[in-house]
């Protein structure tokens, strides 16, 4: 059975609850910030948030746990936990109504946290009742990568650094440095990301951009500055915290702009200089699985598993183009060259080229032995990498492969073929590896090419001639 990327990776982590209150921080006192919040997050939120929405009910943020669900009943009744559906549902006896379903009940001690909440007025002590709970909760001792992996982890995302002469991987709550030539570890970077899902860099300033998070839980965008000539990474700024795991990230080429896209669906855009969101959008029914810059820097392209990619003016916001063409999930999305096409691709094994000013499709290539899983662009060159273990590299410019024009054919359609853009032609094809390969990253400065495996190995190649330079597993030990 063919699994998505995402799907795969997401499925085989393993989910660490935050840390929870047993009682009130202060007797007599219960803070939604300190006290519930923490509860919501970890016990309610898998079935009540932005991913799952169980009875048309989501607990995510302190304005949506007010919002009745599918009953129709009052969630909270300030004064009153008796007569609050929220509470009632931790306390009934009749285990096919009790929450949480097809669970242990809550500790005596924290339905206690609730009960007193509620009854003494269910009071907010937060800065905004739009926020995700996952802001206000601190995981604490969980933010800790371990000393050894007992195990590798998925490569599940991959960036070079320094111009090509450093390569990051994703791990468990870090960033590990590499030298991408010997597989030396150079560095570890401590984040409070759970899994790292993307990493973006821009190569003018050498700043770090990387989302990730716990599914189902929370997640969180980080801008990272560059230490400097053979130092670390420090990390200098959460831009936001979100009720499910963030998937994507990507610079604008000048730098100026970062924008992100996760499993809430939603698309936001920064201002890199300032740290402040430019605009949010919640374009698709599903998760952001990709987003992308037009080497203009005037538009990005986000690509979603409900099937669809769209356009996206980057000052206004406003949406310029949208592609349906998907029968299945997509999952990666870059611009040409010229910013005039748009390849995707995903679940479908096919790359589609289209237009980035009207969505109009442009053609296709076929041929790929499973999922494809991410696209990157590199020059003239579009890499891929699929879930049949192999790296592809294509043509990136546009025109008919010389293969794929007919034999014979009447002139009028000769000459529709002929104006008919198409993706290039197959330029190289590397099996890299018998597992999914989920990530691809490559620098012209260095003429390297990496991907991830599902294995947790990393395997490096020379652009030019594509013979390997280095293969090593991307866990410390």
């Amino acid at each position: 059975m063919i699994i998505s990327r995402i799907v795969i990776v997401l499925s085989c982590l393993a989910l660490v609850s935050p840390a929870v209150s047993a009682a009130p921080a202060e007797a007599g006192k219960v803070s939604f910030r300190k006290d519930v919040a923490p509860i919501l997050l970890a016990q309610c939120q898998t079935c009540h948030g932005a991913e799952k929405v169980k009875g048309k009910f989501r607990v995510d943020t302190f304005e949506r746990l007010w919002t009745p669900g599918s009953s129709g009943d009052a969630p909270v009744n300030p004064g009153y936990a008796d007569k609050s559906t929220l509470y009632r549902l931790l306390v009934t006896a009749d285990a096919d109504d009790r929450m949480p379903k097809k669970a242990d009940p809550l500790p005596k001690a924290q339905i206690e946290i609730i009960r007193k909440w509620i009854d003494k007025g269910a009071t907010f002590d937060g800065p905004d009742k739009t926020a995700s709970v996952a802001s206000y909760v601190d995981g604490g001792s969980l933010d800790v990568a371990p000393t050894v992996y007992k195990r590798p982890i998925p490569i599940t995302t991959l960036a070079f650094t320094d111009g090509g002469k450093s390569l990051l991987a994703g791990g468990f709550h870090e960033l590990t440095q590499w030298d991408p030539k010997t597989g030396k570890l150079a560095g570890r970077v401590p984040l409070p990301i759970q899994r790292v899902q993307s990493i973006a860099v821009d190569g003018t300033s050498g700043r770090v951009a990387v989302v990730g998070g716990t599914p189902g839980v929370s997640g969180e965008l980080l801008l990272i500055n560059p230490g400097g000539p053979g130092k670390s990474l420090l990390a200098i700024a959460s831009l936001v915290k979100a009720s499910d795991v963030m998937l994507s990230v990507r610079f604008s080429p000048d730098g100026k702009t970062l924008a992100a896209g996760g499993a809430d669906g939603s698309l936001r855009v920064f201002d890199v200089a300032s740290g402040k969101l430019r605009w949010r959008s919640d374009p698709h029914a599903d998760w952001v699985t990709d987003v992308s810059f037009s080497p203009d820097n005037q538009f990005l392209v986000t690509a979603s598993r409900d099937k669809s990619c769209r356009v996206f003016e980057v000052k206004t916001g406003l949406a310029e183009a949208s592609y349906n063409d998907h029968t299945e999930p997509v999952f990666a999305a870059v611009f040409s060259g010229d910013g005039g096409h748009v390849f995707t691709a995903g679940r479908d094994r096919r790359i589609h080229m289209w237009a980035s000013s009207n969505g109009n499709a442009k053609g296709r290539t076929d041929g790929f032995g499973g999922d494809i899983v991410r696209l990157e662009r590199c020059g003239d060159r579009l890499y891929s990498v699929c879930a049949d273990g192999t790296l592809r590299e294509h043509a990136s410019n546009q025109g008919v492969a010389p293969s794929e024009k007919p034999a014979t054919q009447p002139d009028a359609k000769k000459k529709e073929q002929k104006e008919k853009p198409q993706p290039r032609a197959l330029t190289r094809e590397i099996k890299a590896s018998t597992e999914w390969l989920y990530s691809v990253t490559a620098s012209e400065e260095s003429g390297l090419v990496a991907v991830g495996s599902h294995d947790g190995k990393v395997h490096v190649y020379d652009i030019r001639s594509g013979k390997p330079v280095a293969d090593f597993v991307a866990a410390p030990k």
